[in-house]
């Protein structure tokens, strides 16, 4: 498995829209990306299983979740329960951007728990208002920022022996990004 030095799980880009309304609960999106390696090795600490052989050497979708800057985020809000047949021809793309990399659960029940947790605080705006074009944004989102390119655009690649530090993967990502993401590090096992 490739390790990461000090750095990553996750980075946290912070959207903000335009698109609210007075009855909303949030008002910005957090999308976060994660390097499954690295949440391999937070899942054991945590006594997860992954799934292997993990093949997976490129940053997947952690998720979309709606915010609010006073920190009080919706969860688990009303709405239609988790259909997977609206989102059944994503699957392929789904399965390589969005894959559940734990043991104990079906990839479906992953999406599920990622809809009924999250996408259905999220309906109150044309682009996530429903659980396919949540899925579809997520999946727009992940290639628009797409973390594995635009390290890789500046030779920055995992490697046994070749470790980053999280202050020049910042500065790559902020040049290509227009702001700085959050940056979450997991402990020194992970390199980058």
């Amino acid at each position: 498995m490739t390790k990461m030095k000090q750095c990553e799980t996750w980075i946290w880009i912070l959207l903000m829209t335009i698109e609210f309304t007075a009855c909303q609960d949030f008002d910005i999106f957090v999308f976060s990306e994660q390097w499954p390696p690295a949440t391999c090795i937070k899942g054991r600490q945590e006594k997860k299983t992954c799934k292997m052989p993990l093949v997976y050497n490129y940053w997947t979708i952690h998720g979309l979740w709606p915010c609010s800057s006073s920190g009080d985020n919706p969860k688990y809000c009303p709405g239609p329960s988790f259909n997977f047949s609206q989102i059944s021809n994503l699957t392929e793309e789904l399965i390589s951007y969005w894959p559940d990399i734990y043991d104990k659960r079906s990839i479906q029940g992953l999406w599920n728990h990622e809809w009924t947790c999250h996408g259905t605080c999220a309906q109150t705006i044309p682009a996530t208002k429903n659980e396919r074009r949540y899925f579809k944004k997520n999946l727009e989102l992940i290639k628009k920022f797409n973390i594995t390119s635009i390290l890789s655009n500046h030779n920055v690649s995992p490697s046994e022996g070749n470790p980053y530090s999280p202050t020049i993967i910042l500065d790559i990502l902020k040049k290509d990004l227009g702001h700085a993401p959050l940056l979450i590090c997991i402990e020194d096992e992970v390199r980058f």
